[in-house]
């Protein structure tokens, strides 16, 4: 392995070289030579790195291109090249800070691998600039079309997605609204079409679209807000998202039977009991050995909210940030074996962010396709968002991901009963 800080690939690739020539000649020199086959190329234990076995990589920061991931793998692609995300291919760059790296090992030769590399990563340099320099002059919008900035609509089906972008084009700017989020306002029923899976697509009438469709909480949380993650995303199976708590209230008779289908649990008739005694478990000795031998590790998660804030689909900065300042009290306020250390997502350093990774402990921006990204729970990232552990990494606090809170115990073993007094 060849490496440096900075952008010399041809001094790092020199190096590269220089090694490598020096082991064949010290495999030489001992009477013996590398695994080499004429077809094959080096051989390796796995199969994928035959050839070459060459990964050249440039992590590298796009945060322009970083807002139109799909136009990045397409430049990627036509020269051969891998993007990777902060949790590997297809996962979204904190800080826009990409992994870029040759796909093929094998039929090329090194020089080619390493001049793909160089050719791509001057392409996507460039089209990084163009479109900075676009942002930062901000021309004004054609008349009579609406800026959208780098927010995109699926493509569902032709009919359904004219209606679908007709409806953006309409819609009125809303205070949560940011460059790569816009919130749509249905001015009627969606045309649904035959992808539309979800409880809030098979619940919703015409009538209680027109009933429900000018009701607003009092942080102006609208039905718009809460379907446009179901009208966007077909394959979701909810397919309606919370703002606040006040929507449980107003949107009832849209919430109730989702929930009962979800759920199979009927809230207009049946009543949640809470128990957080773990004492209460049923939990033998025999019991415990026998996890202790079959189960490789456990974990408890749940999700809790501040009433009077926001939710992350419909919150705002503020709101955002005066959830992180609870969660960081709370946090200085655990008992001695809990006590660990908040890491602000915007504040990670590399080293941090790969053991974080490491540990599973990272969350990740939301992607468009998934049900927070088309839900608004991605804006403003990473500001208000982190992530708490303890020293012995055995409870794991997320803040202002899916949720204001999720709380997470965990160990390796069978140990339920002491995952869940944590």
């Amino acid at each position: 392995i060849a490496m440096e800080n900075g952008g010399d690939i041809k001094g790092v690739f020199e190096r590269f070289c220089k090694l490598s020539n020096a082991i064949k000649g010290a495999a030489e020199g001992a009477g013996k030579k590398l695994m080499e086959d004429p077809n094959l190329g080096f051989l390796g234990t796995c199969p994928s790195n035959l050839g070459t076995g060459l990964r050249a990589s440039f992590m590298i920061v796009l945060p322009e291109l970083n807002k139109d991931v799909h136009k990045l793998e397409e430049i990627c692609a036509s020269f051969d090249l891998q993007p990777r995300g902060s949790s590997g291919e297809h996962s979204a760059a904190v800080g826009g800070k990409w992994d870029i790296s040759n796909k093929q090992r094998i039929g090329f030769t090194e020089v080619e691998l390493v001049q793909k590399m160089i050719d791509g990563v001057t392409k996507l340099i460039a089209l990084e600039e163009e479109m900075a320099a676009a942002a930062g002059a901000a021309p004004a919008a054609r008349a009579g079309v609406k800026d959208c900035g780098s927010f995109k609509l699926p493509e569902i089906d032709p009919a359904f997605d004219a209606w679908l972008h007709a409806q953006l084009m309409a819609s009125p700017p809303d205070v949560k609204d940011t460059d790569e989020f816009k919130y749509i306002t249905f001015t009627e029923m969606p045309p649904w079409t035959d992808k539309h899976k979800s409880l809030m697509r098979k619940t919703m009438t015409p009538e209680l679209f027109a009933q429900l469709k000018d009701v607003k909480s009092s942080t102006g949380y609208t039905l718009s807000n809460g379907m446009q993650a179901g009208v966007l995303r077909p394959h979701l199976g909810v397919g309606f998202t919370m703002g606040d708590e006040e929507c449980f209230t107003l949107f009832k008779d849209l919430i109730f039977p989702i929930v009962s289908g979800w759920h199979q649990f009927d809230p207009a008739t049946q009543v949640h009991k809470p128990d957080l005694n773990w004492e209460s478990l049923a939990f033998s000795e025999e019991q415990a050995g026998k996890f202790a031998t079959y189960v490789k590790s456990t974990r408890v998660r749940a999700a809790r909210n501040i009433s009077g804030l926001s939710l992350p689909a419909g919150s705002s900065v503020s709101d955002r940030l005066e959830v992180e300042k609870v969660m960081v009290e709370a946090f200085k306020s655990l008992p001695e074996e809990l006590q660990g250390t908040y890491f602000p997502l915007g504040e990670l350093n590399g080293a941090q962010e790969e053991e974080l990774q490491a540990g599973g402990f990272m969350f990740q921006k939301p992607g468009p396709m998934q049900l927070l990204g088309a839900a608004g729970a991605g804006r403003s990232w990473p500001e208000g968002r982190g992530i708490f552990h303890n020293e012995a990494k055995t409870v794991l606090s997320w803040c202002n991901e899916e949720d204001q809170c999720r709380i997470i115990a965990m160990e390796n073993g069978g140990g339920i009963k002491g995952v869940f007094e944590r």
